[in-house]
């Protein structure tokens, strides 16, 4: 029991009882399918082009058809073999041949109620020159004047006087797929219609006719899109467009910058790099903000903040494509002359599951006679994870000129630092690394890490003032899409 619709077999079938083009035993609905090829019967009974046979229960054909050859032995039929049917516009036009006994042009042997209605054999081609009123010569079979009653808008198309009638449907392609993209090409291919004479391929708006179920699109430019939709012929008969396909080349990637530096200049910082000769314009990323359309290897950031670590990096680009980032590189613009402090970042990650870890380091301008360093660092630990035994002391690396204490808080995201001297000497001045830490991100793209409160004292036990410090803005570096 069931339905089947929008159908077709093309293939041989051979076998013994109950053997059909499409079905062997049904009892439901068939409705726009048809079959070619070959069915040959080897022993027992009942064969058709479209059914071998149905009992018990009522088999409807509509808009249906065969031109399969039918070498049966009993109980032999151009659409079914045996039982009972009702057929609804369809035709037979294979050749019928059987060893036994009972052979029709529709229908073979009848066990229940048969009803015709609007359907034609071709008696010529099947052999079946019995009179009846479903028998009409090839002639007739290939007009449209001869089907009654038959839905050419929708269902049916024929080529009046050239061919059998065939369905709309069927011959209508589901799909068009791509094999393969490169910088100049797509190659696309879709499903063969049996039946059809030649297909229409419509590329980027123009209309190609092709014999053959594949094309490949040549010629073009490199990130470009591109729009492809296919149809079947069929004489003069077109079938529907398939849906629109979208495809975009491949980009050619340009080479990444090299040698990105950033200097103090007179009027802010100035990055500079390697020219790209392939190149029109670069993307400068300045502290993660993208700067575009920058003609030349160089670009003056302007007025950047004092004491805060500034980041840059930077990526060629053409008409058709660009590079990938360089990697990053940074300044601090320190406050002239002022004793200050600055958290800073020595590399990047570029994806949140990396197992690198990132360093940061805590930096100091300006100094005079710093003593005893004093810190309390902060951070998410949902975020941030320390890694163990990570911290050092960078004024005194050797243990005799000094010391580091450490109570360390994770579940809080707490770090308390001493850094001090061992004697009252001249320590450090001008510009010095007092520690670094290292950490892992997790869960977030991005998060802060800041220093919660530090004291520095000189070595006449005097506090060395200086301003806020600038929180440190930690975040996974994108490699953005260099289609972009």
């Amino acid at each position: 029991y069931g339905a089947i619709r929008k159908s077709y077999a093309t293939g041989n079938v051979k076998g013994n009882t109950y053997l059909g083009g499409l079905i062997g035993y049904l009892v439901g609905n068939v409705s726009e399918c048809y079959t070619t090829g070959t069915i040959e019967q080897t022993g027992g009974s009942c064969a058709g082009g479209i059914a071998g046979a149905n009992s018990g229960g009522t088999l409807t054909i509509e808009n249906s058809y065969s031109l399969s050859q039918i070498k049966g032995i009993n109980y032999v039929g151009g659409i079914l073999g045996q039982g009972g049917v009702k057929l609804i516009n369809c035709y037979a036009a294979g050749k019928i041949s059987a060893t036994g006994s009972i052979i029709g042009g529709l229908y073979g042997y009848v066990s229940g109620s048969v009803t015709v209605t609007n359907s034609y054999y071709d008696s010529v081609a099947t052999g079946i020159t019995a009179s009846n009123t479903q028998a009409r010569t090839t002639l007739q079979m290939k007009q449209r004047a001869t089907y009654t009653g038959w839905d050419f808008s929708s269902i049916w198309a024929i080529d009046g006087g050239q061919a059998y009638p065939f369905l709309r449907n069927v011959l209508n392609l589901s799909a068009i797929t791509v094999t393969n993209v490169t910088d100049t090409s797509i190659s696309t291919l879709w499903q063969n219609v049996e039946g059809a004479t030649g297909y229409e391929l419509e590329a980027d708006g123009s209309i190609i006719s092709l014999t053959e179920t594949s094309y490949t699109h040549t010629g073009l430019q490199p990130s470009t899109e591109h729009s492809y939709r296919v149809r079947a012929k069929k004489e003069s008969w077109i079938g529907e467009w398939s849906p629109l396909l979208t495809v975009k080349t491949i980009a050619v990637q340009l080479s990444t910058p090299q040698n990105v530096a950033a200097q103090l200049g007179k009027d802010g910082i100035i990055v500079t790099w390697d020219a790209i000769p392939e190149a029109n314009t670069y993307d400068v990323e300045v502290d993660g903000i993208v700067v575009d359309n920058v003609k030349v290897p160089t670009y003056l950031h302007r007025s950047p903040s004092p004491n805060k670590q500034h980041t840059y990096r930077v990526k060629a680009k053409n008409s058709l494509a660009s590079s990938a980032w360089s990697d990053v590189t940074w300044l601090i613009n320190w406050a002239e002359g002022i004793p200050s402090v600055v958290l800073a970042q020595s590399n990047w990650i570029k994806d949140i599951s990396s197992t690198e870890d990132i360093e940061l380091i805590l930096k100091a301008n300006a100094m005079s006679n710093l003593y005893t360093t004093q810190i309390e660092l902060q951070y998410n630990p949902q975020e941030l994870i320390l890694t163990p035994d990570s911290i050092k002391n960078l004024i005194f690396l050797e243990e005799e000129k000094g010391y580091l204490a450490l109570a360390v808080d994770e579940t809080a995201g707490s770090i308390k630092i001493l850094v001090s001297a061992l004697s009252q000497e001249r320590i450090v001045d001008g510009l010095v690394d007092i520690i670094s830490l290292k950490l892992k991100m997790s869960q977030s793209n991005s998060t802060s890490f800041r220093v919660k409160s530090i004291k520095l004292v000189n070595t006449s036990g005097e506090y060395i003032q200086i301003p806020e410090i600038n929180s440190l803005d930690i975040k996974v570096i994108q490699d953005i899409d260099s289609n972009n």
